[in-house]
């Protein structure tokens, strides 16, 4: 029986990838409609979804996993560390700020969150780890992208077709250099501002940024210089732990 109003989609296809183990590699379209409770229409939708993102393969009707799964694993491997070593200071980020904290990592073109505390206020923005956006439309990815040189940054807009945005960001991200932190305002969400600061090695190259986030009537002028004190001294805790 389907019950397709019960999941988002996204919710079916994380279920769908739950599926897999060593005892069972491959699914078909009619047998994954039935682990899940879902039409087989939706399964076949879901199964495709997943193949165009390389998290499936298709072969003679059966579906396994592929080789983003692998990337993916890869990611998770290297950033452990970062993972573990970010728990309690994002927890006392999100206490003295009383918005949530999140540490996101580059993949790609992408900021990629994988840890986060949430907001003690019920109001406010909610953590997800795993969840990422373009680079350009968090503050977190801005702070990421505005370390790269000016070649790949180039690169990065014109891949994503996105050149109008690309000549207005030079003066961008070079105050981001300049004051060591980004704000965005209205995104990836409208009514949301961030802002952040970049996890630094020894040797000073970055590999991830802590990011404050919540509700825009919440980052008053007054607040503002307060949580960029904090981030500040989160990321340089968290710089410590990693070095």
């Amino acid at each position: 029986m389907a019950n397709d109003k019960k999941y988002s989609s996204l919710d079916n296809a994380l279920r769908i990838l739950n599926l897999y183990s060593a005892e069972q590699e491959e699914f078909g379209v009619h047998e994954a409609a039935e682990q899940i409770g879902v039409a087989p229409s939706t399964a076949h939708r879901l199964l495709n979804t997943l193949r165009h993102e390389g998290f499936l393969v298709k072969d003679a009707n059966q579906y396994r996993l592929g080789v983003s799964i692998l990337a993916l694993g890869a990611v998770l491997q290297s950033s452990t560390p970062l993972i573990h070593a970010s728990h309690e200071i994002l927890k006392e980020l999100s206490i003295h700020t009383n918005e949530t904290a999140q540490l996101g990592i580059r993949q790609n073109g992408h900021v990629l969150y994988i840890n986060g505390a949430n907001s003690p206020d019920p109001i406010g923005y909610h953590a997800y780890e795993g969840q990422k956006f373009p680079l350009h439309t968090t503050s977190a990815g801005k702070i990421l992208l505005a370390q790269e040189n000016p070649e790949a940054i180039q690169h990065y807009f014109q891949s994503i077709d996105e050149q109008r945005t690309y000549e207005n960001i030079d003066y961008i991200l070079e105050e981001i250099r300049t004051k060591k932190y980004a704000i965005t305002n209205n995104e990836p969400y409208s009514g949301v501002t961030s802002v952040s600061s970049a996890v630094k090695t020894r040797s000073g190259k970055t590999i991830a940024a802590i990011e404050v986030i919540g509700p825009s009537q919440r980052f008053s002028r007054k607040k503002l210089p307060q949580f960029i004190k904090l981030i500040n001294e989160a990321t340089e805790q968290l710089s410590q732990k990693v070095k």
